[in-house]
């Protein structure tokens, strides 16, 4: 009975113990991460902590100290580089991080609020020097936490999720001009490094900008936009952008009235590298599109495309990646010489373009409504050592490349363009007749162009 009495003591004595011992997991991961950043350029101030029993909070404030070394850092994730003028500006911007967990080594949450109290020296007197007053604004806007994200983590799996407060914001300048943001709904979740995650995903309800200068207004609103993204390398990754709706809308100008709605964008993109080779992917779709003015009206119905660039040489493609890179910062003639270089090398070594889809349902203008629109595809191979500098001729490689264009029109959209494109009508006596429609398919093969079978000559 006694031995059994000490035991259950033992274990509630290790029990109660246990927030004292603190959060190891935790700790550690905090550590780890303060070596990360400060290895990288940034500033790590410990500015206070508090300890209950089972709680702990810190408080960190982050400076960008050396912005050239966090600029590089980011690189490696990017196929752009941060421009010189950027980093420069970068230098000195200070950042605010409140963290708080649980003393109990079992639980490996912990809860983090991230918020910019400034900018770089160099960027607010830049502000200054435009625009005291707007300077003044910003200042005041990141000292009072205006714009903060709030992340969950758990350090033991990796992943996290969190949100961004709201911002509802007005600005009026001198002049009277007033400037209203909001930003609403921003939610998001991933994996990976906090700072640079392996995949997220984001949500947001909806972002708005409004100018108004009580002659002209322009408003510009987002609304349920979602993001998708997975990320390896700069030429490995995955990205998946919708929009339910986008609005531009400007009333009162001297050119009259303007309005753009596109509904339900959704874009695509992915890079894949297979050993020496690269393959980009690009796909988009609209579900509408209308544009109106005072003048005129269009809108377009269900717009796809679709496209491919395959066998790309990975090594050229990446060397023209840091060529564009240098442009950034220094455009001279030397770097515009290796560009040109970079490109030319990049073509010798050929490529595929593939677009297995361009279409669009059905498209109306002005007085003119719901005109059947065109469906087409594209595939296009240039092989390796074709098109190469030493090439004289670039017509003497028509006959090593290969083409394929297929075109089915409505006649009705046909006639229309027509009318206003009179070199249009030419290609007619080209086409295939097919019921409402129109069908051209062009081949280029062995240096020999065909328009449905017939040769041209």
């Amino acid at each position: 009975m006694k031995k059994l009495l000490v035991i259950v003591l033992i274990i509630i004595a290790t029990i109660a113990a246990l927030p004292f011992l603190g959060n190891q997991i935790i700790e550690s991961e905090l550590k780890s991460n303060i070596e990360f950043l400060t290895s990288n350029g940034i500033e790590v101030n410990d500015k206070g902590s508090k300890s209950s029993y089972f709680k702990t909070s810190k408080h960190y404030e982050l400076t960008i100290k050396n912005a050239d070394k966090f600029s590089k850092y980011l690189a490696k994730f990017s196929d752009s580089q941060i421009p010189p003028y950027v980093t420069e500006m970068l230098e000195g911007t200070k950042l605010a991080t409140d963290l708080k967990y649980c003393n109990m080594p079992i639980n490996s949450e912990v809860n983090i609020e991230v918020y910019p109290l400034a900018l770089s020296t160099s960027l607010m007197d830049e502000m200054k020097k435009n625009n005291a007053k707007f300077a003044s604004y910003v200042k005041n806007f990141l000292q009072k936490g205006g714009l903060k994200y709030n992340i969950n983590l758990d350090v033991r799996t990796k992943e996290f999720e969190g949100y961004i407060y709201d911002i509802d914001e007005t600005y009026t300048t001198s002049e009277g001009l007033e400037l209203k943001t909001a930003l609403k709904g921003v939610t998001f979740s991933g994996k990976g490094n906090v700072f640079m995650p392996e995949s997220i995903d984001m949500n947001m309800d909806m972002l708005s900008i409004d100018l108004n200068d009580k002659i002209e207004n322009v408003k510009i609103v987002l609304k349920n936009i979602s993001t998708k993204s997975t990320f390896e390398s700069r030429t490995n990754y995955m990205s998946d952008l919708k929009f339910k709706n986008i609005v531009v809308k400007t009333t009162g100008g001297v050119k009259g009235n303007f309005d753009l709605s596109l509904d339900d964008l959704i874009v695509n993109s992915a890079s894949n590298s297979k050993g020496q080779k690269i393959e980009i992917l690009l796909k988009t779709k609209v579900g509408s599109l209308d544009i109106s003015s005072t003048q005129n009206k269009v809108v377009l119905n269900k717009l796809a495309y679709d496209m491919a660039i395959k066998d790309i040489d990975k090594d050229a493609f990446e060397k023209l990646l840091d060529s564009f890179n240098k442009a950034r910062g220094n455009n001279s003639v030397e770097i515009q010489l290796e560009i040109k270089k970079d490109m030319e090398k990049l073509v010798e070594r050929g490529v595929t373009i593939e677009l297995p889809e361009f279409s669009l349902k059905s498209v109306s203008y002005d007085n003119v409504k719901d005109l059947k629109g065109f469906n087409s595809n594209i595939n296009f191979v240039l092989p390796p050592n074709v098109l190469t500098p030493k090439l004289i001729n670039p017509i003497q490689a028509l006959d090593k490349i290969k083409l394929d264009i297929f075109l089915k029109i409505s006649k009705e959209l046909f006639t229309n363009i027509s009318s206003s494109t009179p070199m249009v009508a030419i290609t007619k006596g080209y086409a295939k007749d097919s019921g409402e429609d129109l069908v051209y398919d062009l081949k280029l093969e062995n240096g020999s162009l065909t328009v449905n079978g017939e040769v041209i000559r």
